[in-house]
């Protein structure tokens, strides 16, 4: 219970660190539990997880990929150009 409070208490970088970690690897419980509460309150870091979903979308090759409030749309043109040149940098 104790390590739970000292993630509801983190700082905001600690949870952006999280966020990141778990574009490559599964959170814990405990983990996503403290981010998901986090998040709530914080519109900075739930803005910053959309981001990271957004990302990891794109990175797999999704198509349908929700563009964010208030950012702009890129056209089907450019945004297909992207996706190609992403897929032809992949190892």
């Amino acid at each position: 219970m104790k390590r739970f409070f000292q993630f509801l208490f983190m700082p905001c970088e600690g949870y952006t660190e999280l966020l990141s970690a778990s574009m490559d690897t599964r959170l814990s419980r405990l983990d996503r539990v403290a981010v998901r509460l986090h998040t709530i309150y914080c519109r900075s870091c739930a803005r910053y997880r959309k981001q990271i979903r957004q990302l990891q979308c794109v990175l797999r090759g999704l198509d349908d990929v929700p563009p964010a409030a208030g950012n702009a749309v890129l056209d089907d043109d450019a945004r297909r150009r992207m996706l190609a040149a992403l897929r032809r940098e992949r190892p």
